[in-house]
């Protein structure tokens, strides 16, 4: 309810990262529709989605082909969990 402009604009998720403290490359957003990759995106921020929303996967990648797209939380769980590994 502190913004002005809601999704797909990028004012939430930039108000998070500057209470937070935290640059865009060291975050991610997980959504379930396709406004969210666009907002994701217009924050400069990895953004995953999860089918399980309201949009499809051709929904999905019409906003963008570069998208990680995960059928449920628990991909999305395991894609984090080794990406951690990876990176460590």
């Amino acid at each position: 309810d502190s913004v002005k402009n809601l999704k797909p604009a990028p004012e939430m998720l930039l108000k998070i990262l500057e209470y937070f403290k935290i640059l865009p490359e060291n975050a991610f957003y997980a959504g379930d529709m396709d406004i969210d990759l666009k907002t994701g995106i217009k924050a400069g921020i990895d953004t995953y989605i999860v089918l399980t929303g309201s949009s499809t996967k051709k929904e999905i990648l019409k906003v963008s082909k570069n998208v990680r797209i995960f059928s449920d939380l628990i991909e999305l769980k395991k894609f984090l969990i080794s990406s951690v590994f990876i990176c460590s």
